[in-house]
């Protein structure tokens, strides 16, 4: 059975995943942290699916 998330629910899910990575990762408060962080993994992404 497939539920579907409400627009409000999905992004509460996607803050408490963005918060939770910060914590994880120890740049809850570093603004270049987080930039590096997800620049990093979006340039990932995107490599993975122009390589595939």
């Amino acid at each position: 059975m497939v539920q579907r998330l409400s627009k409000a629910s999905l992004t509460k899910s996607f803050l408490d995943l963005y918060e939770r990575m910060n914590e994880f990762f120890g740049i809850k408060e570093n603004k270049n942290g987080q930039f590096l962080l997800y620049g990093m993994i979006s340039l990932i992404i995107i490599s993975f699916f122009i390589y595939y």
